[in-house]
């Protein structure tokens, strides 16, 4: 069913059929198994491709192919449909009988290297196809044509093609389309404002006193006309093209670019069949077909698009309000009333709200509602004059103008983007051809040409026009003598058939063409030639023999000797397998001794160089003990490794074995156990008393910590007593509390309950008294368990003496089963008596109740009725992965107790191995039989069965055979270091080619973390796959190990699972803003950013027009819990002038985002401030030991500036930083937090040399461990002036909790205050006169954990120089005038005068300050930076 040119070796599933006349005629029929096709590697020039990477077998039907060869020269070979009789056949079938199947063109592309298709704007390039098979005859040396006409010898079918494409370029075109629903909707807002006329409005409704009312237009019918065309794909009129705009997919219907026939729909010009031989389907001419077609498709676009608009008027609608005050004191009218316009054009009237008030309003709005309320015919024709005018010729000429253009753009700009270039480059990648047909002729013995042979493919996909190979589906072909030639059948021998590296063996050949020669060449695995090969020379009966020499460097395991006679280039081959050189290794541990979880350096050498030893540990009986562990050797063939013996190991004398994993040679040493350090444990029980039947809860303490617990209970004479608890699991510190349950039939006494430590023996104890309980009667069976058709003895106490018993057994349901049985009781209350299950009682649980005759008191105990004679065994191999001569542990359960089992290897073809071996189980039915594997037992998949001698019944178990000789795999992550949620590239070498792989995550402790994956291998042993960290993984050092699941040979490489900031990855979605987007070299913009990972950082970097950086990335720049961040960015001095960007990058998923800036030549903004210094830094909280990044402006240019960071006392901290300012009167310095800080509110302080004005700026500092809570601080005045008083409040502190206050920008401390019971605290403080008007910001920060909160509040000063006369009150204005003048107004007020009136300045506003822009802005950034959001409160979370 599938080829491909360049191959050598048929696919594995790919219904593959082959007949030869002298060696298996046939017919020979093989079926698709798209299982196993879809694993099998296809050769396209260089490159192998696993099937499923590019093919979509999943929907084929029952497909085949089936071989003949009669003679040399008769022959049939066909690929189809199997037929009711079982036979391969391609006639007389329904299309839907084939399925389909889907090439992915991209991945096919991408493969081969091939340039230009995957440059395209289209992410998904399919080719899915119908029906695909043929048939080639030949009888009597003629090949045959069923059809005859144009299509050449031989036939094929071909079902419906289509070439399958998304376009990111096509799924964007929807929303152009939304976009034009809103240009619509735009239009007809425009429209219904031009021709509704308000004057027409309130001429109908004739209502004097009525104010004329504020209309406006609402149009929503944009989601109705985009569903009309995105909601389902559009198809064009000549069925060639397929568009779904809500998909961004395109289909072409290739079977409408030929002129072929459909044998499945009468042959009506519209097919892939009937066509010549090589018919090539894409080519120079099928773009403008395609393109017709998608025009034709947008006609009808534009078409259902103005249609959707005249069914949508109804949503269209028009809104009226009327408001008036007066005329009289308090009537105010205030009436609103919305009409959808196709009712309103109908007299279909909404109802008026009104909301009025006033006796003279009252009365008015009454009379509009009842007008508009009872007036349908008199105002219809007012809405019906916009309606008509919609719907007429004029209005639907302006929709269907814009449908157009839109359309026009689509074509044009959007479909023609997507598929015209596609088109363009397959023409060139790729040669699609129908009915191609290869030949071959031969010369006769009479000089005439005859057809030797015929290939024949349904469909054929030649890459690059076949330079990088091709791909045949649907494939026949057949070759006959028909020139009366003969083919040699040579064979070859080795002697001997196994050599070491640098020995040689003899090969012998016959049957090659007789004296003439023959290439002798030595092939690996993989195929590849090993050494030079050998020309031999053949006698005239066609045989020869060769000496042939394996390399000294030759890799042992399995090769190829192939001779290939030269004359015919017939080639034969046979087997030879290279074996290991010998080697004498020696292991040694250091140190000789230690305690069970304790570990010791095992030392190696003379191994095979640059290999693998397995390490093993075991006991004085050769079991293993603990895992092994896989240590490579160097180039030296020495290794060293830790071996940590197993916490439960027994103390005594162990052996720890190294085997070298390329010959098997192992080497050993000894290793001593010695017991763990003691332990003293202690044992408690509560309650001390209980009755048979109760629990009480057993604790213990000083156990040996994250081990294991035995309890066990025991009588007076140290008789256990009940079951044993085991593995009951101790705590870190050594810690663990169980409930035991005392049985019922214990007798009333004093008992001893007993934990014996699991890892060193020893126990501890606690008294337990069992009482006499509440005395009433109880019964119990034994057996508890009986199958049908068996009896139990019931035995009852506590009933009355000397009287009778009826005993019933009951169902799960409490049905009486069987018939009641009635016991009599002896003077003490007891009786016995036999109780048998009816044969037709049904398997399960059952009650036994025994009531009392006299008191009808009653007691019960459960049964379980097993099903009759029926077992379910299991069986397990440990280790289920051994090679030949090695041991494995048979492991089974669930068989007849006190019985035999015999075990039996069997190969995958299901016959034995060896002979079978008798188990004897013991009283559970359980047994553990040592297995040997026996030497000459060949590698692959076997089966472990047991089958119960006494009933029959088997269990089995695989078991894998390896191969003698090892691997020595190895193992990369990239990147080694990811956050939860994330992932990483796990590669892969060394492994068995062709095979799986096994790859867990694993922690520092070795446990798996997240599900394990299993990974494919090449030819070469290589893999490459995606292993993701499950989103709640704890962050630390871990590993990811890769175990060969053919060997069981793992190999690992480290990976470091980070905190990640806050979380994993997720979606998001940051937007970066620069204020002023216009500065100076020198000069500091205000970045703003939103969107980001909260609680995270991010990068932010300045680059220039050519995308080059400027100046160093500001880096770890924190995120808040919104994912926002403020800071400044300085523009280095030497930047050059013109367009920069600025980026910022999410640290947690690389996510950027931009803002433009524009670096100018310093003469936009009006110079520097260089004389009000002021200080900001990028953080406002920083953490013990951390860094934070400081920006100084306004200092004077040239000066030398001191920098220091001062603690909560005001003594300095670390050393001080020297800097000097730039030309813009600026710097950035970064201070580091000194390790052992005490946690409170520090101040960063920059002093000039010159003594001139310096700045300073608050950072809070936490702990190492950080804090995490809300804050909230508030002034109790937004506004305030110099001299008055002000109060600042801040809550969500710990009652007690001593917290600090810092007023900015000119610095007022407040003492250290204690937070109430609330845990608020407050200042009261008179604002300085000297405070400059302005913004200004309070801090409230914890002496204990450095955390803050931050508020804002304004300072403002009014002028005194006002003498307005005004008469204005302004009681309904703003803007807040205060002049002490005579004027006193407050703006837009409704009286004779304003507040602007008068000779002085009553208008209220701020008065000058002296302050110039560049000192404002340094407060902005003083501000941002401290987190503070001006006016307004804002919790601040804690980092």
């Amino acid at each position: 069913m599938l080829m491909s040119e360049l191959m050598e070796q048929e696919l594995l599933g790919g219904a593959t059929s082959v007949a030869g006349w002298d060696t298996d005629p046939g017919p020979n029929t093989e079926n698709l198994d798209v299982d196993v096709l879809g694993s099998q590697l296809l050769q396209l020039g260089d490159v192998s491709l696993p099937v499923d990477e590019f093919m979509d077998l999943g929907q084929l039907g029952a497909l085949a192919s089936t071989s003949e060869a009669g003679s040399p020269v008769d022959g049939r070979a066909a690929t189809g449909v199997i037929g009711p009789d079982g036979g391969v056949t391609i006639d007389g079938t329904a299309e839907g009988d084939w399925g389909t199947t889907t090439l992915d063109l991209l991945a096919l592309a991408d493969a081969t290297g091939a340039s230009g298709i995957t440059d395209l704007a289209v992410d998904q390039l399919d080719l899915q196809l119908g029906a695909v098979g043929s048939e080639v005859i030949a009888e009597d040396g003629v090949f045959l044509d069923p059809d005859g006409g144009v299509t050449g010898p031989g036939q094929y079918v071909l079902g419906d093609a289509s070439l399958l494409m998304h376009s990111p370029v096509i799924e964007d075109a929807a929303a152009q389309i939304y976009d034009l629903g809103g240009q619509v909707d735009t239009a007809v807002e425009d429209l219904v404002d031009e021709v509704f006329s308000v004057t027409d409005l309130v001429a109908a409704l004739d209502i004097p006193g009525l104010p004329a009312p504020d209309c406006s237009v609402d149009s929503n019918m944009q989601d109705t006309i985009v569903n009309a065309v995105v909601g389902e794909p559009l198809t064009s009129a000549n069925q060639l093209v397929t568009i779904d705009f809500s998909t961004g997919q395109a289909e072409i219907h290739l079977e409408h670019l030929v002129e072929g026939n459909d044998p499945w729909a009468g042959g009506d010009d519209a097919g892939m069949n009937g066509l010549a031989p090589n018919y090539e389907v894409i080519d120079d001419q099928t773009y403008p077909q395609i393109a017709e077609g998608v025009h034709e498709l947008m006609e009808e676009a534009v078409q259902i698009m103005a249609t959707a608009v005249e069914e949508s008027l109804d949503a269209v609608t028009i809104s009226c309000e009327w408001y008036q005050e007066g005329p009289l004191p308090g009537d105010v009218v205030d009436v609103s009333w919305t009409v959808n316009l196709a009712d309103a054009a109908s007299g279909n009237l909404a109802p008026v709200e009104q909301n009025c008030s006033g006796v003279t309003a009252t009365l008015l709005c009454t009379t509009l509602a009842t007008t508009i309320n009872t007036g349908g015919a008199l105002l219809s024709p007012v809405f019906a004059t916009v309606y008509d005018f919609l719907i007429s010729d004029e209005g639907a000429q302006v929709f269907e103008l814009l449908i157009t253009d839109i359309k026009t753009g689509l074509v044009t700009e959007t479909v023609g983007t997507a598929l015209s270039p596609v088109f363009d480059v397959i023409t060139q990648f790729i040669s699609l051809q129908i009915n191609h047909q290869e030949t071959a002729t031969c010369t006769t013995g009479t000089g005439d040409e005859a057809l030797a042979s015929l290939e024949v493919s349904a469909l054929w996909l030649g890459l690059v026009q076949g330079d990088l190979g091709s791909i045949g589906l649907g494939n026949s072909g057949v070759r006959i003598d028909a020139c009366g030639t003969a083919a040699i059948e040579p064979t070859i021998s080795v002697d001997p058939t196994e050599v070491a590296p640098g020995e040689c063996t003899v090969v012998s050949g016959e049957g090659y063409t007789p004296d003439s020669t023959v290439t002798v060449q030595l092939t690996d695995a993989d195929g590849n030639p090993i050494g030079e090969s050998i020309e031999a020379e053949t006698d005239d009966t066609g045989a020869f023999t060769a000496d042939l020499c394996a390399p000294d460097d030759t890799a042992p395991g399995e090769h190829t000797v192939i001779g290939t006679d030269d004359t015919t280039g017939t080639p034969a081959e046979t087997p030879l397998a290279v074996t290991p050189s010998a080697i004498e290794p020696t292991i040694s541990v250091d140190p000789t001794e230690v305690a069970p979880g304790e570990c010791t350096v095992v030392s190696g050498e003379g191994y095979t160089p640059n290999s693998t030893v397995t390490v093993q540990l075991t006991d004085a009986d050769g079991n293993f003990v603990g895992d092994l562990i896989t240590a490579p050797t160097d180039a030296a063939g020495a290794f060293t490794v830790d071996l940590c013996v197993p916490e439960d190991a027994e103390p005594g004398d162990f052996t720890v074995v190294g085997t070298d994993d390329t010959t098997g040679t192992p080497a050993e040493t000894p290793l001593t156990v010695t017991p763990a350090d003691e332990i003293d444990p202690a044992l408690s029980v509560d309650p001390s008393e209980v009755a048979p039947g109760e629990s009480t809860d057993v604790t213990g303490e000083g156990y040996t910590p994250d081990s294991t617990v035995t309890v066990q209970l025991v009588d007076a004479d140290g008789n256990s007593v009940g079951d044993p608890i085991e593995d009951v699991p101790t705590d870190a510190d050594g810690m663990f509390t169980t409930p035991l349950t005392v049985p019922e039939d214990a007798e009333p006494g004093d008992f001893t309950v007993v934990g014996t430590d699991d890892t060193t023996g020893t126990p501890a104890e606690a008294a337990l008294a069992v009482t006499d309980g509440d005395g009433g009667p109880s019964i119990s069976v034994d057996p508890t368990e009986v199958v049908p058709g068996e009896c139990t003895v019931v035995s009852g106490e506590g009933y009355t003496p000397n009287s009778t018993v009826t005993v019933q057994l009951t169902d799960v349901d409490g049905n009486p089963v069987g018939e009641s049985i009635e016991a009599e009781t002896d003077d003490t209350g007891a009786f016995t008596v036999d109780l048998c299950v009816p044969e037709d009682a049904e398997p399960g649980d059952h009650t036994v109740i025994g009531t009392d005759d006299e008191t009808d008191e009653s007691a019960e105990t459960p049964l379980v009725v097993n099903p009759a004679d029926e077992i379910d065994p299991t069986i397990v191999a440990d280790p289920d992965t051994v090679a030949p001569g090695d041991t494995t542990d048979i492991i089974g359960d669930g068989y007849t107790p006190d019985s035999t089992v015999s075990v039996q290897l069997v190969d995958p073809d299901g016959n034995p191995v060896g002979d079978p071996v008798t188990a004897t189980t013991d009283e559970t039915g359980s047994f553990v039989l040592p297995a040997v594997i026996m030497d000459e037992t060949e590698p692959g998949e076997y089966t472990v069965i047991g089958t119960d001698d006494e009933t029959g019944t088997p269990a089995e178990t695989p078991l894998t055979v390896t191969p003698v000789d090892g691997i020595d795999p190895t193992l990369s992550v990239d990147p080694s270091e990811v956050a939860p949620g994330e992932c990483t590239v796990v590669s892969g070498e060394g492994y068995t080619p062709d095979s799986t792989v096994t790859v867990q995550l694993v922690d520092v402790d070795g446990n798996p973390v997240g599900e394990s994956i299993e990974a494919e291998t090449d030819d070469t042993g290589a893999f490459t796959v995606d292993l993701c960290v499950p989103e709640d993984a704890e962050p630390g050092d871990g590993a990811v190990i890769g175990t060969d699941d053919t060997t069981g040979t793992p190999a690992e490489a480290p990976l470091t699972v980070t905190d990640g900031d806050g979380g994993g990855p997720g979606d998001i979605d940051p937007t970066l803003t620069a204020d002023p987007s216009m500065v100076a070299p020198g000069e500091a913009t205000e970045l703003t950013g939103e969107g980001y990972t909260p609680d995270s950082s991010a990068t932010v970097q300045l680059v220039d027009a050519d995308d080059n950086p400027v100046g160093d990335p500001i880096e770890d720049v924190p995120t808040d819990e919104d994912g926002m961040f403020t800071m400044p960015l300085l523009v280095p001095e030497d930047a050059e002038l013109g367009d920069h960007l600025v980026i910022g990058i999410d640290d947690t998923t690389d996510t950027p985002a931009e803002a433009p800036l524009m670096v100018h030549d310093g003469h936009h903004g009006g110079g520097h401030a260089c004389d009000n210094p002021a200080l900001f830094a990028t953080t406002e909280v920083v953490t013990v030991g951390d860094d934070v990044l400081v920006t100084g402006m306004g200092f004077e240019a040239g000066a030398e500036v001191e920098v220091q960071l001062h603690g909560p006392d005001g003594e300095p901290l670390g050393d001080p930083v020297m800097v000097t300012v730039n030309e813009q009167c600026g710097f950035q310095v970064t201070i580091t937090v000194p390790e052992g800080s005490d946690p409170g509110l520090h101040e960063i302080i920059a002093t000039p040399e010159d003594g001139g004005d310096g700045a300073s700026v608050p950072i809070a500092v936490c702990g190492p461990e950080g804090v995490a809570r809300a804050l909230d601080a508030w002034f109790e005045h937004e506004t305030v002036e110099p001299g008055d008083s002000q109060t600042f409040y801040a809550s969500g502190f710990e009652p007690g909790e001593v917290v600090v206050g810092l007023i900015h920008s000119s610095p007022v401390a407040l003492q250290g205050t204690a937070a109430d019971e609330d845990g608020v605290v407050s200042w009261t403080f008179m604002v300085p006169a000297d405070f400059t008007p302005g913004p200004h910001v309070g801090i409230a920060t914890s002496t204990v954990h450095g955390d803050h909160a931050v508020a804002g509040f304004d300072v403002v000063v009014y002028d005194d120089n006002g003498d307005g006369n005004g008469s204005g009150d302004g009681e309904n204005g703003h803007g807040k005038g205060h002049g002490k003048g005579h004027g006193h107004g407050h703006g837009h007020g409704y009286g004779n005068g304003s507040g602007a009136s008068g000779n002085g300045d009553g208008g209220g506003h701020l008065a000058a300050t002296g302050a110039d822009a560049s000192m404002l802005a340094a407060m902005s950034f003083l501000l941002l930076a401290a987190g503070a959001v001006l006016i307004r409160r804002r919790q601040v979370m804690s980092r």
